[in-house]
Order: C-alpha cells, then sequence, then structure tokens
C-alpha cells in the first residue's frame, strides 16, 4: 500500500535528491512535487485503464440536446469524478460491448443510443491506499519528469524520465491486464481459413 510520500520520495530519488520525511515538507523540492502531484495523478489515471480506477455507470439524458451531429446528451459522472470514458456500451446492438458512433465535449457524452446510456469510465482516486503498486511507481516516474528541469535544471532529464514512464506504463499495463477474464475473441470463416 502506497502512500502520498512513498510516491514523492519515488520520484526525488529518480531526481538524485534527498527524500522527504513529510509529505508536507516545506522545503523547495518536495514543494515543487507536491504543487504537481494531483493533475500528474489524474494524468496517470486517465493514461490507462487501472483495473483499481474503473467504474461503470447507466445516466439519463440532459434536458439540454446537442445542436448538430447526435441526438442525446449525457453528463459525466462527478462522484466519483469521471477522468476519462472508457467504453460506452450499446445494450442493444448484435455485439453489446461495442456502441455506435458517440464523442465527448465538456463534461458530457454526446451520441445517438437512447437513455439510459451504459459506459464504463476512469475514476478520480485519490486515496493512495488503493493504488496499485505499479500505479504508484509509474505516478512517481511522472512527477519526476514533470518536476525533473525545476529540480535538476538539466533539459535532457525530463526526456530521459517520461521514456522510462512510458516503458514502465508498458509493464504496469501487462500486469494489470492480467487480472480478470481475457476478451472474448470472435472468429469466422476468414479467420478459420487463414489457420
Amino acid at each position: 500500500m502506497a502512500s502520498k510520500l512513498e510516491v514523492m520520495n519515488i520520484a526525488l530519488t529518480l531526481l538524485g535528491e534527498p527524500t522527504a520525511d513529510d509529505p508536507d515538507d516545506s522545503s523547495e523540492n518536495p514543494t515543487t512535487i507536491r504543487d504537481l502531484f494531483d493533475m500528474a495523478r489524474d494524468a496517470v489515471l486517465a493514461d490507462h485503464p487501472w483495473n483499481f480506477a474503473m467504474e461503470y455507470a447507466a445516466v439519463a439524458a440532459s434536458d439540454t440536446t446537442p445542436t448538430v451531429r447526435y441526438d442525446y446528451a449525457y453528463p459525466l459522472p462527478q462522484n466519483p469524478y469521471c477522468l476519462r470514458v472508457w467504453q460506452v456500451i450499446d445494450q442493444l446492438a448484435a455485439k453489446p460491448d461495442l456502441a455506435s458512433k458517440w464523442e465527448v465535449q465538456g463534461r458530457s457524452i454526446l451520441t445517438d443510443l437512447g437513455s439510459p446510456l451504459y459506459f464504463s469510465f476512469i475514476k478520480r482516486v485519490t486515496e493512495p491506499g488503493l493504488w496499485s503498486p505499479g500505479f504508484a511507481f509509474a505516478l512517481g516516474l511522472r512527477l519526476a519528469a514533470f518536476s525533473a528541469y525545476k529540480i535538476t535544471g538539466k533539459s535532457g532529464r525530463e526526456e530521459a524520465l517520461m521514456k522510462h514512464y512510458k516503458d514502465f506504463k508498458t509493464d504496469g499495463k501487462a500486469q494489470d491486464g492480467q487480472e480478470g477474464a481475457p476478451d472474448d475473441v470472435e472468429t469466422d470463416e476468414f479467420d478459420i481459413a487463414r489457420l
């Protein structure tokens, strides 16, 4: 189970800086990390459908209809706060896991699907005790990258840390994806002929 201090110290360690003893440490480097913490957390959450951050919703259409392209607008959840819509589910489709066209504008999902709208989304998770170890380390990497220039004064450090973050995120996604049942893969006669 990670803590905010542990994640801050991952970032400071990656930057070659002394670690903090308190998450409210008022010295310059911990303050820089802390100032970027919430933004970096939300960015890393929205970057991948982390298992601990996934939520499903069924919402009614808004009273305000879109002016063009779509028939309905659906408000994004506020509690828990929706950082990113992952998948819209068309309950009436032949393949219910795949929806017709939709898009997010502002804090609404626009689509032609009738009410209620079912979808999965990535929620904001602020409690470090709920984060996976892979997420906590990815957040530390992202914080280090975001604060690298200000803390180290070296311009190339940010790019190197972002590359490390992207590489690590790939591993974290693989680990996260191994929890749960695999998606069904449908085959047709073309696929069978290729075997």
